[in-house]
């Protein structure tokens, strides 16, 4: 799989924008992408000028997560709760092989593979 070229700036303003419906953190938001070749998460923290401030990488869920709540001192529980469930969503995109596409469900072949109890409540 390529690794795609992103533009910051307009991917994260997209991402942004889809992401109005819930509290956003003041201090910024993510950036989550899947990297398959080295079965990685890869995490950037944005500031709200578009610009990556934190790069987190691994493979283990649990691991990244308490890495990134303890380096970025995040304060809405929704963005935590956000955070966790897209983390384990592109560990699961890493399991069944699917492109991961951030705040989207995962599909193979066009097909849903899997939907978080999460989201169902």
């Amino acid at each position: 799989m390529k690794i795609k070229r992103i533009n910051i700036r307009k991917d994260a303003k997209e991402i942004n924008e889809r992401n109005i419906r819930c509290n956003l953190d003041d201090k910024g938001f993510f950036l989550i992408r899947v990297i398959q070749k080295k079965k990685e998460i890869e995490v950037g923290f944005c500031n709200y000028e578009y610009e990556i401030t934190h790069i987190f990488r691994g493979k283990d869920v649990e691991k990244l997560y308490k890495t990134i709540i303890k380096e970025i001192n995040i304060d809405n529980k929704q963005h935590l709760c956000y955070l966790g469930k897209e983390l384990q969503k592109a560990k699961d995109a890493i399991i069944f092989g699917c492109e991961y596409i951030q705040d989207e469900e995962l599909k193979k072949n066009n097909k849903k593979v899997i939907k978080s109890k999460i989201d169902k409540e």
